[in-house]
């Protein structure tokens, strides 16, 4: 302190500086909330092949530097499995930023990664800052990396080794603490032996490695899954479902879902958005799951529940049932 200060005026500082500490404190305790809350609430599943998982995460969480590399067909949660490293690691007070490769094209995830200076190029009006840099302390999420082009690939595997960059236009490097999560549904080692895919960038990329697997072949996660699904759309729907009908849940366990969780999730939306009711009917599945069959090539359900399941109860007139079944047991 110098000598002469004000009383008043020191008091409002410290003051300040309390209420910012707190303020600090309670920011920090949200987001550990958050942490939590979104590793149990998303990334869920019974089966042995998702423990292995979870134990997986946690400790890759746990190593920060470290690029991680997740594979799995689409819709498996390779983002929410992102997500949860970092909410779970060190970074998890600072940002994540995802991309995603097949969605932008080859020649501006350059400019989106790296930024640019001012004149890099004919529109670059300003300086912008890529995910590179807004990333910093953070995570970046590759997502859909062997969609990336083979020059991209040489350029992000030099910011792996160095940890630094140049922008677009510019000379001046700037070093970088971020962790790369990358993500694909591709077969990477079959990439490489075409030559889609350089065999440095995945073996950087793969430090730590984890598959996941598709649903079909973890059936017991299928109603763990649909249940969490109604609990977060009871919300954002306003409604109130309780349950899934025995029949529609036989129906549900016997699909081969091709589109895994994100599938799931689409379906459950439709079927609350169709029911009036507290329960999920058969009635309420698209018909690639209730027209479903088994092994031997047998529908799931007899003719007549067949047709209950493809027409939602309500008011109907005798010459339209005559006529609906006619098209659908006939024809």
């Amino acid at each position: 302190l110098l000598k002469g200060f004000d009383l008043d005026e020191l008091l409002v500082v410290v003051q300040r500086a309390l209420e910012t500490s707190a303020m600090y404190r309670e920011l920090r305790q949200l987001r550990r909330e958050r942490s939590d809350n979104y590793h149990f609430s998303y990334v869920v599943g019974h089966s042995e092949r998702m423990r292995e998982v979870f134990d997986l995460v946690a400790r890759v969480a746990r190593s920060d530097t470290a690029a991680v590399l997740i594979t799995g067909e689409s819709g498996t949660g390779k983002e929410v499995v992102a997500r949860a490293i970092h909410d779970q690691s060190l970074r998890a007070s600072g940002p994540f930023h995802p991309l995603n490769c097949a969605a932008i094209a080859n020649h501006l995830i350059e400019s989106e990664l790296f930024g640019f200076e001012q004149y890099a190029f004919t529109d670059a009006k300003k300086q912008k800052r890529g995910l590179l840099e807004l990333a910093e302390g953070g995570t970046l999420f590759l997502d859909e990396i062997g969609e990336m082009a083979l020059d991209m690939q040489t350029k992000l595997l030099r910011v792996l080794e160095t940890r630094s960059f140049f922008r677009l236009g510019g000379n001046k490097e700037v070093n970088i603490n971020v962790r790369v999560v990358a993500a694909t549904n591709r077969n990477l080692e079959q990439a490489m032996k075409e030559g889609s895919f350089r065999s440095d960038l995945f073996f950087r990329l793969a430090i730590l490695q984890i598959a996941l697997p598709p649903l079909r072949e973890r059936p017991g996660d299928i109603l763990l899954f649909a249940s969490r699904f109604i609990d977060d759309f009871n919300k954002s729907l306003g409604r109130n479902v309780r349950r899934i009908a025995p029949e529609a849940q036989r129906l549900m366990l016997a699909y081969s879902w091709p589109g895994n969780v994100r599938e799931l999730k689409n379906v459950i939306e439709r079927a609350m958005i169709l029911s009036n009711a507290d329960e999920l009917l058969p009635a309420h599945l698209p018909y690639e799951i209730v027209g479903h069959v088994d092994n031997n090539g047998v529908s799931l359900l007899d003719p007549w529940e067949q047709w209950l399941s493809l027409h939602p109860p309500g008011p109907i007139s005798l010459e339209e049932v005559t006529e609906r079944l006619e098209q659908h047991f006939v024809y």
